[in-house]
């Protein structure tokens, strides 16, 4: 099952947590004035990290002092991983192997484990109006689902990830004294139906590129060469890389 002494890394989960975070990475809010022009417009930064995080911050007080870490400013995102689940109504046969010629190299694989690992999404906002703007810009792209597709690696370079909302929540204290800070914060949760792969194995048996079939002619309809007379032989050259077949008749040197 382990190979002592070797290690490999396709990058499976950390390609899919990139892709989760850049579905959020261009969201703004805009702030009006009282006659309805635009006064501003925000980007919402991203940042992994728990809910428990970035609650301490906003807790903290703010300080000029290089001993004390300043309060985080608003609006904000953070997301992180909640969960591995193993999809079982996804699974195919393990013994399945998949096969290509990539750069010339012959390489092949196991088949895909199939995974669903679960985001929590928090936004942070100041007052309602700024949440609500985040909720409106995300919540419509998943009905209940948005398909982004990423290169996994090199023997699958397109493969379609489903990320799937499955509730949002939104938490407003009122506890508190009056100069308390208010934070709102609201919690989307989401699950990437994805795959974790194997390592890649590289073929010790080289490419075939030519084969070779001779034709014997035999009266009593055995297979003994030796009882049987020659007629000739026909073989055949391709191309890994065009995938190209040339016929080729006659004796090979």
């Amino acid at each position: 099952m382990f190979t002592v002494g070797q290690s490999y890394y396709n990058e499976s989960i950390r390609k899919t947590v990139l892709a989760f975070g850049s579905l959020f990475e261009s969201v703004y809010i805009t702030r009006y004035n009282a006659d309805g022009t635009e006064k501003e417009k925000i980007r919402v930064p991203l940042s992994y990290g728990s809910k428990e995080k970035f609650i301490a911050r906003l807790t903290q007080e703010s300080s000029l002092s290089s001993n004390s870490r300043v309060q985080i400013t608003l609006p904000r995102f953070g997301f992180e991983i909640t969960t591995f689940v193993y999809d079982p109504s996804r699974k195919i046969n393990r013994t399945i192997q998949r096969a290509e010629v990539v750069d010339g190299v012959y390489q092949k694989m196991y088949s895909e484990v199939p995974y669903v690992i679960n985001f929590s999404l928090y936004a942070f906002t100041r007052n309602m109006d700024d949440m609500l703007q985040i909720i409106e810009q995300i919540v419509p792209f998943f009905a209940p689902e948005y398909t982004v597709t990423i290169k996994m690696n090199s023997l699958h370079p397109s493969v379609d990830i489903p990320f799937v909302m499955n509730n949002v929540t939104l938490d407003e204290s009122y506890e508190g004294t009056f100069d308390t800070r208010r934070a709102l914060i609201s919690t989307f949760s989401f699950s990437a139906k994805t795959y974790i792969y194997p390592n890649i194995c590289g073929s010790t048996g080289g490419i075939i590129e030519r084969t070779d079939v001779n034709f014997y002619d035999n009266p009593d309809g055995t297979l003994e060469i030796g009882n049987s007379t020659y007629v000739g032989d026909v073989g055949y050259t391709g191309d890994h890389i065009t995938g190209s077949i040339t016929q080729v008749t006659g004796d090979w040197p």
